[in-house]
């Protein structure tokens, strides 16, 4: 008879250890730490966080190319690409970390695409340097965490 309930995969099962203790199956992904803030993202981006009067701020605000609110939408998509490539169970205390950065990744490489076109396919420029640590540091990702999901 079936609970309804998804069955995990082997891996996630409770491992019982030589003294008797149970290590418990890794949770489900934290959102909120794994989910880049706009500082995350213009510290990727330093050239882009500047007022029309050239007046470096360090971060996107209501001034910049692209705003605050502009970067944390591309945020949210970087999040959601990411996401879909890894398994929704993740041990956070090693994860979390690394997963951010890959999403603090994408988002600058949308940050460039979007609002720098003209500039995005430049060889050397911005947008290729973040679109390759992207692709690496994913991959890297994905060949380290149980059960993620290789997209090339």
């Amino acid at each position: 008879m079936s609970t309804g309930a998804p069955v995990l995969p082997p891996f996630w099962s409770p491992i019982t250890q030589s003294d008797g203790s149970t290590l418990a199956p890794p949770g489900a992904i934290d959102l909120a730490q794994v989910t880049p803030t706009v500082d995350d993202v213009a510290i990727l981006c330093r050239t882009r966080t500047v007022h029309d009067d050239l007046t470096e701020v360090s971060t996107f605000d209501s001034e910049t190319r692209p705003t605050d609110v502009e970067c944390q939408e591309l945020i949210s998509q970087a999040l959601g690409e990411v996401l879909v490539a890894l398994p929704p169970n993740v041990d956070m205390t090693l994860w979390a970390s690394p997963i951010r950065r890959v999403i603090a990744l994408r988002a600058a490489g949308l940050v460039e695409t979007s609002f720098y076109r003209e500039q995005a396919t430049a060889p050397a420029g911005p947008a290729a340097a973040h679109a390759a640590a992207f692709a690496n540091e994913l991959r890297a990702l994905q060949g380290l965490i149980p059960l993620a999901t290789y997209i090339a």
